[in-house]
């Protein structure tokens, strides 16, 4: 189930950094902007992807992998109800900012994670057969 989990955060997050890429020229439409100015909604997010693990790693360290993937959970569905409610460009891409950088957190964390539930699979086997 934890895998289940870490998998489907994974998956929203990428999910969330390409969704504008098929629909770019919807945006550019919507907006009355150049294909440039609508360029940032993609790659500003696949930044914060990256940077985000900067940040997200030593908090899991200090709190905690649970509480962070709550707390960047939280900060995830918040960049996407701000991006849903956007009305203008800047808008949309501080939303896909803040969402980007929730999302970070289970491509950061997830790994350990699921490391550390085979850690403690393979432990409890050695106690149960001693």
């Amino acid at each position: 189930m934890v895998l289940f989990n870490v998998c489907l955060m994974v998956f929203n997050g990428q999910f969330f950094a390409a969704g504008p890429a098929t629909s770019l020229s919807f945006l550019v439409r919507d907006f009355r902007v150049g294909y440039g100015s609508v360029a940032p909604l993609v790659s500003c997010v696949v930044l914060m992807l990256g940077i985000g693990s900067l940040i997200w790693i030593p908090t899991a360290n200090v709190l905690g992998k649970r509480i962070t993937l709550i707390v960047a959970n939280v900060i995830f569905l918040a960049g996407c109800i701000w991006t849903i409610e956007a009305k203008s460009l800047n808008s949309l891409l501080g939303g896909r900012i803040l969402g980007g950088f929730g999302a970070s957190a289970a491509q950061a964390i997830g790994p350990a994670v699921i490391g550390g539930m085979n850690i403690h699979r393979s432990i409890h086997k050695l106690r149960v057969f001693k």
